[in-house]
């Protein structure tokens, strides 16, 4: 996972300084929780605080590191829509009994994998 986003590793960057500095004794596994809970997707911050590609699913607690020296067998899949459409109009086709928020929209994941 490679975020462009600059508030991801900010976000992290000044976790781990505030970490350092104020000598607070964080693991690595509490600055990734508290990352996640700011900005609210934890394969971008886990990426920032672990590199390489990561692996995060609400309700665990940690990141599942995807780049270690172990060889998963994983491949890519990529799907490139020929036509592409508004974020407001693809959320206004989903049924009302699926709220819009950080935690309706997100739940939906898995049933669509």
């Amino acid at each position: 996972m490679i975020s462009f986003a600059a508030s991801k590793p900010a976000i992290v960057a000044g976790l781990l300084a505030a970490n350092e500095i104020m000598e607070l004794g964080l693991s690595r596994k509490d600055l990734y929780q508290t990352a996640w809970r700011m900005e609210g997707h934890g394969d971008n911050v886990g990426a920032a605080l672990y590199g390489g590609e990561i692996l995060s699913a609400p309700g665990v607690a940690d990141a599942s590191c995807l780049s270690a020296q172990v060889d998963l067998d994983l491949r890519a899949v990529v799907f490139i829509p020929e036509m592409t459409g508004a974020t407001h109009a693809a959320r206004a086709a989903l049924p009302p009994t699926i709220p819009l928020t950080r935690r309706g929209l997100p739940a939906c994941g898995p049933i669509l994998i």
